[in-house]
């Protein structure tokens, strides 16, 4: 599962660039960012991946922030990474 609750970025201290984004991705499902150029499409997924950081809110990959996984996603930028997890 993926959460993104309340998350805000800026890149100038007034400029909000991401304004609280809330959104829930179950696990199984398949999920696209689509809109226009300068939405925020590539910033979201670089603060979900913990490439960028976020000014405020919450990211949970599998009820872990998603800063856990920076170091695999900057040894691997180039690559498809899928976290997967298993109840044994």
């Amino acid at each position: 599962m993926i959460e993104i609750k309340n998350v805000n970025q800026s890149y100038e201290k007034d400029k909000k660039f991401i304004n609280n984004i809330n959104l829930s991705i179950e696990d199984g499902n398949v999920f696209g960012f689509i809109g226009a150029n300068g939405a925020g499409k590539t910033t979201t997924i670089e603060m979900m991946t913990g490439i960028l950081n976020i000014d405020s809110g919450d990211i949970l990959i599998l009820e872990k922030n998603s800063a856990l996984y920076r170091h695999i996603m900057s040894a691997y930028p180039k690559f498809k990474i899928n976290i997967k997890h298993h109840n044994y």
